[in-house]
């Protein structure tokens, strides 16, 4: 079976500008939402817990997995066994995130979780507890 291409980060529909909109109603361009490093990691993992590899991979699986030499596709068959992942810890300094994290495996045990993991937004390190 052939590798699955990654998903690229550009955004669909390109930009919006303002103008009239129906029934002559003003329309504003779309706000760009700054979001934090812990946000965007809190984001990983929740994407990672709803099996969005797209997403995890476009909020820093990419840089994760990419530092490790891996592709998109074994970044995705690396969450195959994985049931969930809880944050036990998050502290932020400025661009540098920290972040302790329990993954459960689909067959019960914990597994530790990379370490360390570093993105362009966020840099952390992940350790394993007892379950």
């Amino acid at each position: 079976m052939p590798d699955q291409a990654a998903p690229s980060a550009s955004t669909a529909g390109g930009p919006q500008l303002a103008g009239a909109g129906p029934a002559g109603l003003s329309v504003l361009p779309s706000r760009q939402v700054t979001r934090t490093p812990g946000a965007v990691v809190g984001s990983y993992i929740s994407d990672i817990n709803r099996q969005d590899w797209a997403a995890a991979w476009r909020l820093g699986g990419d840089n994760i997995s990419g530092a490790l030499g891996e592709t998109y596709a074994q970044f995705k068959a690396g969450f195959s066994q994985t049931a969930h992942v809880k944050i036990q810890s998050l502290s932020v300094a400025g661009d540098v995130v920290h972040v302790t994290t329990q993954a459960r495996e689909k067959t019960g045990p914990c597994r530790p979780t990379p370490s360390p993991m570093s993105s362009s937004v966020a840099s952390s390190s992940a350790a394993s507890s007892a379950c």
